[in-house]
């Protein structure tokens, strides 16, 4: 086989399993972290002042990168897109790389590269476009490993040099990264120097500087806390959270074997309580763990695979509570590897012993790739608009409140693009309604989603519902009533009655003084009963909380024209 023909067939069996994902819009983190973004908006741009922190704000690398993207193409998806391939395809190559110096087989590198990258279980690394962290960071990871290969080959200084950069890299893109000097050196121990002594002996420069990126790594996790729903303080005790990571990663692997049912959310992820909570895959994962340290002592090649996966998906699936993602399917992206590695490596030491089996062999890897392609590239439409990845999200999590109300989020913005009081419109409103109540009936305290059922419904022209809606709102759920004193004001005001307009915008005033929409919305109240004084003196308040409101100014200065 010609040396370049492998790199060739893996880079066209990613581009090909990726060509229907170029023009999918932002979705889901993808609109507060990179198209409502203006930290991305110029090479020495920082977040807004008093902004809360997104996905990529403490991520100083990734941050960098979709910098550039923005510097060449604004806001155009299709560049964003394009990078995350680019990456992706990267990762595929540095994978064969590996594989390749570790089995010095090119046959069974090729497989396991060309299974791993047209898997369907990466999608979320590649095609959401924010989750670039996870493919940029498995580059860097990736790259450590491959660096210290050729410090072993020889020249060590400068690939002991590039693995410390790339390492130190990977640590400003996302916190996995802490775990690269361990796998290093497992590997290392595994398949170069054959023991942990002779390791840090030969390569001692090289593991100082990987774990002095260690550093890097505490200021990223602690110098800036990306979510204050990160930690012990939030109802999940350590052991809890690691309970129900035990049901996650088993899960995860389902899915690694049988990767049909992906969801891009899985906020509604049970809490495993107790140990009676945990399932059988959660039991064996817990002996997975058991025979990966026995098997790191006595068949360190078999159980370095087996602290690929494990090590790797520490950072996010051991003790520290994320509520907020428990599950994820692209923290596999990683892991996937060994679990491909294996199970390719494996079948073919069971099947080489006989020429059927050999031709089997071929024959299954080809339709492997085949299947995994094409559950690849289906998924990949299905990120082609909003709607489309939010309703898979739903289907595959039915009573997930935060995936019913970005599915509502999605119609609601697909109604506003069609023409006001269309029946497509009112359409896209009538089911974003029902997206809404469904949501709202997981998760009842969610005051948002009781704002845009309310706008909902008034697009539908359900009037006495969207009134009965905020009424309703502002009684049960009080950090919603500044909100809903506003939206039911302004229902009042479309409805004529101006008085019990003017007093639901003072009782929004009354629970957020500072909000210069209420001010705006009280003065044309006023301005309608006539009360001109009261207006003017609320159109200015409006202005002193925002200097930039035009319309606040361009009424202010008709009403001395109004009062004569």
């Amino acid at each position: 086989m010609r040396p370049n023909l492998p790199p060739l067939l893996i880079l066209a069996l990613g581009f090909l399993v990726y060509s229907d994902s170029f023009h999918g819009p932002f979705i889901f983190d993808d609109i507060a972290a990179l198209r409502d973004n203006p930290q991305i908006r110029g090479l020495f741009a920082g977040r807004a002042p008093g902004a809360l922190p997104d996905a990529i704000s403490a991520r100083p690398v990734l941050i960098l990168t979709f910098k550039l993207n923005y510097l060449i193409g604004k806001l155009n998806v299709e560049s964003y897109h394009a990078v995350n391939l680019i990456i992706h395809l990267l990762v595929g190559l540095l994978l064969y790389a590996i594989v390749l110096k570790t089995i010095r087989n090119v046959p069974l590198a090729t497989a396991v590269a060309a299974i791993w990258i047209v898997h369907p279980l990466n999608t979320e690394a590649v095609t959401y476009v924010v989750q670039r962290s996870e493919s940029l960071a498995a580059l860097f990871y990736l790259a450590v490993i491959y660096c210290l290969i050729r410090a072993a080959e020889g020249r060590a200084a400068m690939w002991s040099t590039i693995a410390v950069l790339c390492c130190a890299l990977g640590m400003g893109t996302k916190e996995v990264l802490v775990t690269a000097p361990v796998m290093a050196l497992l590997y290392d121990r595994a398949f170069l120097a054959g023991s942990f002594r002779q390791a840090l002996r030969l390569r001692h420069w090289l593991y100082a500087g990987l774990a002095g990126t260690w550093l890097i790594g505490a200021y990223v996790v602690f110098g800036e806390r990306r979510s204050p729903t990160i930690g012990f303080h939030i109802g999940i005790s350590p052991l809890q959270y690691a309970r129900t990571e035990l049901n996650v990663i088993a899960h995860y692997f389902l899915l690694a074997f049988w990767p049909r049912h992906l969801a891009l959310d899985y906020y509604d992820w049970p809490v495993a309580r107790t140990w009676a909570d945990v399932g059988w895959g959660g039991w064996l994962v817990i002996l997975l763990g058991a025979a990966v340290i026995v098997a790191l002592w006595r068949k360190p090649r078999l159980g370095f695979l087996g602290a690929w996966v494990l090590v790797i998906l520490s950072p996010s699936s051991s003790f520290v509570p994320l509520p907020s993602e428990i599950a994820a399917e692209r923290r596999m992206y990683l892991p996937l590897m060994s679990i491909t590695a294996l199970i390719v490596v494996g079948g073919w030491m069971i099947l080489r012993r006989w020429r059927p089996g050999r031709i089997a062999a071929i024959a299954s890897a080809c339709a492997i790739v085949i299947i995994l392609g094409t559950l690849t590239w289906q998924r990949n439409r299905l990120y082609a608009n909003a709607i489309d990845i939010m309703a898979d999200a739903v289907a595959a999590r039915p009573n997930n409140p935060r995936a019913l109300f970005d599915y509502g989020i999605a119609l609601s913005d697909a109604g506003y693009a069609q023409p006001e009081g269309s029946p497509a419109a009112i359409a896209c409103a009538s089911q974003a309604a029902g997206a809404f109540r469904r949501s709202i009936q997981a998760q009842p305290d969610n005051y948002l989603a009781w704002d845009h059922l309310g706008q909902s419904l008034l697009e539908t022209k359900d009037w006495p519902a969207a009134f009965d809606i905020y009424t309703y709102a502002i009684t049960a759920y009080p950090p919603f009533a500044a909100e809903a004193y506003l939206q039911r004001g302004k229902l009042r005001a479309a409805r004529n009655d101006i008085p019990g307009a003017i007093a639901d915008f003072r009782n929004s005033i009354a629970r957020h003084p500072d909000d210069p929409g209420a001010h705006y919305y009280l003065a044309i109240a006023l301005e309608l009963a006539h009360d001109l004084p009261g207006a003017k003196a609320e159109y200015e308040r409006t202005l002193t909380l925002s200097p930039g409101f035009k319309d606040a100014r361009f009424r202010l200065g008709r009403l001395p024209a109004s009062e004569n």
